[in-house]
């Protein structure tokens, strides 16, 4: 599951694209946290073999934040920087 995601650009000031090339279709959760820990966004949905979600983040202050994409068997972690 892991594998297959792709996530860009990185860093960003608008939006962030992830790429999930999935073999099956499933629920997923999509979330971002910040530096100190807080939810800023979450996302679950059902996705179909290779989908593509765009997040935007002009909301979003400056500063590092952790994409986190899982599903029932495994979780894929990536670090974000906002400009």
């Amino acid at each position: 599951f892991a594998k297959g995601i792709i996530v860009y650009p990185n860093p960003t000031s608008d939006k962030i694209t992830i790429d999930i090339n999935n073999s099956k279709d499933e629920k997923i959760t999509i979330s971002l946290t910040n530096i100190l820990g807080q939810e800023v966004f979450v996302r679950q949905q059902s996705v179909t073999i290779n989908t593509k979600e765009v997040i935007d983040i002009t909301a979003f202050a400056k500063g590092i934040y952790c994409l986190e994409v899982k599903n029932s068997e495994a979780t894929f972690l990536q670090k974000i920087v906002v400009e």
